[in-house]
């Protein structure tokens, strides 16, 4: 089974909890984890990333990053080129590339806004899109999830 973090922007977790669910709704893959349930917490108390205490921003970075670790996959939800949130989800795509790097067995997916950062180039991202793509994404998901079904030991 792989397991697949889903970075996205905040501002729309409902595209990032579609993903998730397509996710956790196929065999052979899981979600490593699912920051949206600390987003939605945050948003019930009327709380954001600009006034939440630091010891609740490192808890829940750390808790984001661990996911990052975990995953055979990490897939950029990015929005569109003219977008400027999503911020954070970028910050993750840099922590999951450097991750890669010690830890080959990491694939980086992107759909989406591949342009705002050189970090989306081959090489570093396995697919990329740069229209948002995620039917597409999803294929490619199940693509990997089988590629690496087909090197797992028995």
């Amino acid at each position: 089974m792989i397991s697949i973090y889903v970075a996205g922007s905040s501002r729309n977790k409902e595209r990032s909890r579609r993903m998730m669910q397509r996710i956790r709704e196929r065999d052979g893959m899981c979600v490593s984890y699912d920051w949206i349930e600390s987003v939605d917490l945050a948003h019930e108390l009327g709380l954001t990333d600009g006034n939440i205490s630091d010891d609740s921003r490192f808890s829940i970075a750390s808790k984001d990053f661990q996911g990052i670790l975990k995953s055979d996959v990490f897939v950029l939800l990015a929005e569109s080129e003219d977008e400027q949130h999503g911020v954070g989800s970028f910050v993750e795509l840099g922590a999951a590339s450097m991750i890669s790097i010690f830890q080959p067995t990491l694939s980086i997916f992107v759909s989406g806004g591949n342009k705002r950062t050189i970090f989306t180039v081959p090489g570093i991202v396995e697919w990329e899109s740069p229209e948002v793509d995620d039917d597409r994404l999803f294929e490619r998901l199940i693509e990997e999830a089988e590629k690496q079904a087909g090197n797992e030991s028995p």
